[in-house]
């Protein structure tokens, strides 16, 4: 009976979760899993903090052997070529020659000056010859050598010819001897000046090392064997670890009882190694503190967490009638779960894919930024060179009568440059460094305008539709670049129609929300105006319209494209402040919708540009500042044949001093490069206009991204010139600036 007593209370003391009311379950389960993270994330900080504190300790650790070793490095160097020039005395040299016949007295008081009281860390100094053995010792008195200095004088009898020996006892004291042979005249080793030297440091020594490592510090100097150590007074036990051969910080007990951080340094020139060692309580102090700070906060953290959880789980358990009903919610609430994690599953499948057509549009568009900074650097230096190829050409074209056979040949030159500065201006315009005039104007302007000569261009066997919004709003790009997007883009839907077919051109306001914009990388969601191409061509494949914005990208065959067409287009869209998307499916057709911000201004006048013939010419007087030789000499031609006064510089520098030497002539106009070595055109020309007030400015250049153009868009009352230009384009543009200025 007795038995059975004691096996019921056995089972009913055993512990098990089920036995622990309810109210109390959450409470030890959550202070449970807060203990665990806390001492965790505690553990983990401690590791961090320890970590960083030994990093701390090692920066100083080296910073302080460094400069101690070099230091000691200097004193053993001073040391030993004192000895070596003592050793190079003549009295000295005489003395271990011929003891017999040299003066004695003479060489002790010229040894008395490495002895004390005038050194006062010296123990003696002594001469020896290599045939006699010790000569000589000063002070006077026992002869009987301080040390075994075989090693040393071995060392010594060969390049430098002097050393520091290894750190020893010396008469009760810890010292060193510095050794330098004695040569005869014909350089071979007759002896040896030995000088024995206490290791000590001055009081004033002391307290500067002090004041370097601090109090809780210590110095050792040991030699390279690991045969001694000192602390610069005794002679101490070793390191318990080889510190010789560590290139990092080691941590080892000193003494057996204390716990420690040390580096090792070898001092060059000597056989000796300098040791710093740190108490390891001095370079966790920090840690320590940090440790105790953070014992208390998880601390408080755990009982506000536990004494939280046990208000959240009294007021969970409280209503225990209410359990039977919340079961049989519970079973309706089952299903609309399940509902709502098959609705939230297919919302992650739509989440993902979306994320992954952001991810291709991304990588796309910074493919294309990248490719157009590098087209843009390029097409700076050939406009250059275009500038020059185009303006003598038509300089030689010129001088040559009709019929003569080198016209051809010069009709061609020019043919080919004409052809280079299109694609240099497609890569600027695709690289968005061309120079763009912005208006305000209504985008159905542009395409009423160009309608005649887009049908013209498209043929009778393709059907132009043309769809305008009768209250369009206005935008604000450059209209004549606008008309350069227009035919691009109709030029490729005919190609892609040999046959005939349909090509829709449309306009509408448009309004982008935020999920067009989570589809569509750069749009910002608000008002725009959409001006949208469509064909019913061969259309293109994923692939294909991936790419179609690379520059020099095409599918026509050889010779039919240079595949720059849709990367201007791109461009001239990107720097107008618009986005340009491409939809298309193969033989069903392609549609390309161009989106610009809408604008409230009013519309600006615009009308299409019509070029004159003839340009006149003037007797002013130009300064021509350019950097690039071939194309100052042919501005200074073109200028001089339409009768000019012109001055030339090839710099800024020259160009100021070469206004200081005209002595108050008048200068008409100032036509000047934007980029040159040094000064700049633009900072040239305000020091100028300070001594010219009132005189006009012409600046040229065949890339826009400097102080004059910002960001591809000319700044208002500046007279800009760009490179590549003809001799006509120059000067009609000099006799523009030069009568506006009148």
């Amino acid at each position: 009976m007795e038995l059975g007593i004691s096996e019921s209370r056995l089972r009913s003391t055993r512990f098990s979760l089920s036995n622990i009311p309810l109210k109390y379950r959450l409470p030890l389960l959550i202070g449970t899993l807060l203990a665990g993270v806390i001492i965790a994330c505690n553990w983990a900080s401690y590791r961090a903090v320890k970590a960083s504190a030994f990093e701390v300790g090692r920066e100083r650790l080296q910073n302080l052997t460094q400069q101690l070793s070099t230091l000691l490095q200097q004193s053993a160097n001073n040391i030993s070529t004192k000895t070596a020039t003592a050793a190079s005395d003549p009295a000295i040299r005489a003395f271990v020659k011929s003891p017999e016949t040299a003066s004695q007295p003479d060489v002790q008081k010229l040894l008395q000056q490495f002895t004390a009281p005038q050194d006062a860390n010296a123990l003696r100094v002594e001469l020896w010859s290599v045939e006699r053995g010790l000569l000589l010792v000063s002070p006077e008195g026992d002869k009987m050598p301080l040390g075994d200095l075989a090693n040393d004088l071995k060392q010594a009898s060969v390049e430098p010819f002097k050393t520091i020996g290894p750190i020893r006892t010396v008469k009760d004291t810890v010292g060193f001897p510095a050794v330098a042979a004695v040569k005869s005249d014909d350089g071979k080793v007759t002896g040896y000046l030995v000088r024995w030297r206490k290791l000590a440091a001055a009081a004033d020594t002391r307290q500067q090392l002090t004041k370097l490592l601090g109090t809780s510090a210590t110095l050792y100097l040991g030699n390279h064997n690991d045969d001694v150590w000192t602390d610069f007074v005794n002679i101490v036990a070793k390191p318990s670890v080889d510190v010789r051969t560590k290139q990092d910080i080691s941590t080892y007990m000193r003494d057996g009882n204390t716990e420690v951080i040390g580096l090792a340094r070898p001092i060059a020139g000597t056989p000796w190694v300098i040791l710093i060692e740190f108490p390891d309580n001095v370079v966790l102090q920090p840690v320590t503190g940090y440790l105790k700070r953070m014992v208390w906060i998880s601390l408080f953290l755990f009982v506000m967490g536990v004494a939280g959880t046990f208000v959240l789980s009294r007021n969970i358990t409280t209503p225990i009638y209410q359990l039977e009903d919340a079961n049989r919610q519970l079973e309706s609430l089952s299903q609309s779960h399940a509902h709502k994690r098959s609705v939230a599953e297919k919302e992650r499948t739509d989440a993902l894919e979306a994320l992954h057509n952001t991810e291709k549009q991304l990588v796309q568009s910074q493919k294309l930024e990248a490719v157009g900074r590098l087209a843009g650097g390029i097409s700076h230096d050939f406009n250059n060179l275009l500038t020059v190829i185009l303006g003598y050409s038509d300089i030689m074209k010129r001088n040559l009568r009709e019929g003569d056979p080198l016209r051809r040949n010069v009709d061609e030159i020019t043919r080919a440059s004409e052809r280079a500065a299109s694609l240099t201006r497609q890569l600027l315009a695709f690289s968005r460094k061309q120079v763009m005039q912005p208006k305000v104007f209504d985008l159905n302007t542009v395409v009423s305008d160009l309608e005649k000569m887009l049908r013209r261009m498209i043929g009778e066997d393709i059907e132009l539709r043309v769809t305008a919004e009768t209250d369009l709003g206005n935008i604000k790009a450059d209209p004549v670049q606008l008309e350069q997007v227009l035919m691009n883009l109709v030029v490729n839907a005919r190609d892609a129609m040999p046959k005939g077919g349909k090509l829709s051109i449309e306009t509408a306001n448009v309004y982008l929300d935020e999920s067009y914009s989570q589809d569509h990388v750069s749009v910002v969601p608000g008002h725009y105006v959409m001006l949208a191409i469509s064909d019913t061509g061969c259309g293109m494949d994923e692939e294909t319209r991936q790419r179609i914005f690379e520059p020099f990208f095409t599918t026509k065959e050889q010779g039919k494209g240079t595949g720059l067409g849709l990367s201007m287009v791109y461009g001239i869209v990107k720097q107008s402040g618009g986005n340009i998307w491409v939809y298309s499916e193969e033989g069903r057709g392609t549609t390309f919708k161009i989106y610009f911000p809408r604008v409230t201004a009013a519309a600006e006048e615009y009308r299409r540009a019509a070029h004159g013939l003839e340009v006149e010419g003037g007797s002013e007087t130009i300064l021509l500042v350019e950097d690039a030789e071939w194309v100052r000499t042919l501005a200074r031609q073109v200028l001089e044949s339409a009768g000019y006064r012109v001055l030339e510089a090839g710099n800024a520098d020259a160009a100021i001093k070469l206004c200081e030497s005209i002595n108050g002539d008048r200068i008409d106009l100032l036509l000047t490069d934007v980029v040159m070595p040094g000064m700049s055109g633009n900072d040239m020309s305000r020091i100028l206009l300070a001594k010219h007030p009132g005189m006009p400015v012409l600046y040229m250049s065949g890339y826009t991204d400097d102080a004059i153009v910002q960001h591809g868009v000319l700044e208002a009352g500046i007279n800009f010139l760009q490179k590549p230009f003809t001799p006509a384009a120059l000067a009609l543009k000099v006799r523009e600036v030069l009568d506006a200025a009148s």
